[in-house]
């Protein structure tokens, strides 16, 4: 999740205006792609910065799921929630 002020693109409906989800997609995958980290934690919290600073987001949720942690389970996930400020 992301937090955005949608107000200028609301008000024209011009995609211009509005978080350019796409950018924000090709932006991870580059920036994963040069990353190496054995724990989701540091890698999570990286993300969030690296988003924040790169798309001035006041707020995110950042949720990333690892299929093959462990045996037991479908899946285990870190969930960060963090702030421009903090």
């Amino acid at each position: 999740e992301l937090a955005t002020d949608a107000t200028t693109a609301a008000d024209s409906d011009d995609l211009r205006d509005a978080l350019d989800y796409s950018a924000v997609s090709d932006f991870i995958l580059n920036w994963a792609g040069q990353q190496t980290f054995a724990l989701l934690e540091p890698f999570a919290e990286r993300l969030c910065t690296a988003l924040i600073d790169e798309f001035a987001l006041p707020w995110l949720r950042l949720t990333i799921c690892k299929n093959t942690a462990i045996q037991q389970a479908k899946s285990v996930c870190v969930r960060l929630e963090r702030t421009k400020n903090g």
